[in-house]
């Protein structure tokens, strides 16, 4: 999941942006939920940027990237209040180790103990930069062919440790790894019955991507709260034309926390 100037401190997914010859034409405004429109990309484009594209985009929603082992840029960091008086709903991205040689990033410490730091890590940032108890992180898992029992421990313990401390859990992974990403997960939060894991999916069919008509589960995977689509595009809003990755959610802020239940005999107000 990586768009944009930095990506030798990202991660890169395997679709490439197009030529800005070739870049699709903008969508329209409208959209009918339940699916909502929003898009990510790894360098900040500036509050003056982000301001225009909240009056004038279709989008709802941004991510969000924390600082983390594979993604060094602090670009994004300090900005939460501000976009979000700005009206965006925003969703903290955690790119932590990954496989070696899926990514450009070169930190590949994939064990239990390393999950468990980096899960304690995601939980500070996200305390720092003021995102609500509750709210979700998702860790971005890039996409890799074999996967490896030093990968599941890992993300297990990423998993577990950012549930521990408050915050919702999700994962960003590819299409072709969600069946073993989701039993990982599952698997994880056993001991938190209530604990509800979301998933970003990136992969699918690029011409069945519409912001308009399409939703999450059309990438393939039924699971799925959040689809990003396989081709990175630029786009241009209020004059300002950026190099994005575009999403669908199934919720117009992916990374709000869950309503809370309401007690036995009081009726649930959500």
């Amino acid at each position: 999941m990586s768009t944009g100037p930095n990506t030798a401190s990202g991660t890169a997914e395997a679709a490439h942006p197009l030529p800005s010859s070739q870049s699709m034409p903008d969508q329209t405004r409208s959209l009918a939920p339940p699916a909502f429109a929003g898009f990510d990309t790894d360098g900040y484009p500036g509050d003056a940027h982000m301001q225009v594209w909240k009056k004038t985009s279709p989008y709802v929603f941004a991510g969000y990237y924390l600082h983390a082992p594979c993604h060094g840029d602090r670009g994004w960091m300090g900005h939460r209040a501000a976009l979000a008086a700005m009206g965006w709903n925003l969703v903290p991205i955690y790119v932590g180790q990954q496989v070696a040689g899926v990514s450009p990033c070169k930190s590949s410490i994939l064990t239990a103990a390393q999950g468990h730091a980096d899960g304690l890590d995601c939980c500070k940032t996200m305390a720092s930069e003021g995102f609500a108890k509750g709210s979700f992180a998702y860790l971005d898992v890039e996409r890799t062919d074999a996967y490896p029992a030093t990968l599941r421990a890992y993300i297990a313990a990423w998993i577990s440790t950012v549930a521990a401390g408050g915050f919702g859990p999700g994962v960003y992974c590819h299409k072709f790894n969600a069946p073993n990403v989701r039993a990982t997960v599952q698997a994880a939060l056993t001991a938190s019955a209530q604990t509800k894991p979301r998933f970003w999916i990136v992969g699918g069919v690029i011409a069945d991507f519409d912001i308009q008509t399409s939703r999450p589960s059309a990438s393939g995977i039924a699971l799925a709260d959040m689809w990003q689509c396989p081709q990175s595009v630029e786009r241009t809003y209020g004059g300002v034309k950026l190099p994005i990755d575009e999403d669908l959610a199934t919720h117009n802020d992916p990374a709000a926390p869950d309503p809370v239940p309401a007690p036995p005999g009081i009726p649930s107000t959500t």
